[in-house]
């Protein structure tokens, strides 16, 4: 288990230059559109190649987002994502948000805080 609430921008980045075409390119274009996306791992579980995390996350789109045209509103969101490796690379990336309750964030502009 990872250490709770440690978190990194540096890791995440680095396993995304090793996934796999489609696990990058869909960390890359979140990126792009939340340049300051940040994951604060508060659960993390591993078996194998498998990879279970229940992440905080938060951000401020400067791009269109989850339907949203950037507002300078944040979001603040708990997301849960599952991982498979493959020789040392992601091959399957599973992830579940609230994606309404961002939104609505997002649309509001305020910050509501997600329920631990």
């Amino acid at each position: 288990m990872h250490p709770r609430g440690r978190s990194s921008w540096a890791p995440v980045m680095a396993l995304a230059e090793s996934c796999s075409r489609a696990p990058t390119a869909s960390l890359k274009s979140i990126l792009d559109a939340v340049p300051d996306y940040h994951w604060t791992i508060e659960d993390l579980f591993t078996d194998e190649n498998r990879i279970a995390a229940r992440l905080q996350d938060t951000a401020t789109p400067v791009k269109p987002f989850l339907g949203q045209q950037p507002t300078g509103a944040s979001l603040n969101i708990m997301e849960y994502g599952s991982y498979r490796a493959e020789k040392g690379q992601f091959v399957e990336m599973w992830f579940l948000m609230d994606s309404a309750t961002a939104a609505a964030q997002l649309q509001a502009g305020a910050v509501a805080t997600a329920p631990a």
